[in-house]
């Protein structure tokens, strides 16, 4: 069994393009994802962030019937609130095992975060992986075996 040092401890935080997600999860700018009918538009967005219409994305998180019933505009001032304030957390994300026949929606937890990624044009987002490793690698942004050899402080430069 190896055993990992200090300096090579595992980190469960992964580095995902978001072409690449985007593949496999919704986006709300395209697919209704909250609700049977109505889109999520970046004009929407832009509107609530304007208009300094933001909702903190856990404000409405936990009361199920509220949220149930959530109108897009709700959804959209959540996402402005993400596009201007930014977010720590990652995505949740589950790729399933194929092999095993076990295949999976991949976004757990997220939706916000990754329309405002795409409201943003962000290149890339945090993501909290699980599933087969065949699978989450075709969606990193880089392959793992460079995420793991590769030290944050060190940026590469083609010759």
């Amino acid at each position: 069994m190896t055993q990992l040092n200090n300096s090579e401890a595992w980190n469960p935080i992964s580095t995902f393009s978001v072409q690449k997600l985007l593949l496999v999860c919704n986006n709300a700018f395209q697919i209704p994802i909250w609700t049977r009918r109505k889109l999520i538009t970046k004009v929407g967005v832009q509107m609530c962030i304007d208009s300094g219409t933001l909702i903190h994305p856990d404000e409405w998180a936990n009361d199920k019937q509220r949220k149930q019933y959530c109108p897009i505009s709700i959804h959209s001032a959540r996402i402005a609130w993400l596009v201007v304030n930014g977010w720590d957390k990652p995505l949740e994300l589950d790729f399933g095992v194929p092999s095993l026949g076990c295949y999976t929606y991949p976004l757990q937890d997220g939706h916000h975060r990754l329309a405002a990624a795409v409201f943003r044009n962000d290149e890339t987002i945090e993501g909290s992986p699980s599933g087969a490793t065949s699978e989450i690698e075709k969606y990193l942004a880089k392959p793992a075996w460079w995420q793991a050899k590769m030290p944050s402080n060190v940026s590469f430069r083609p010759i």
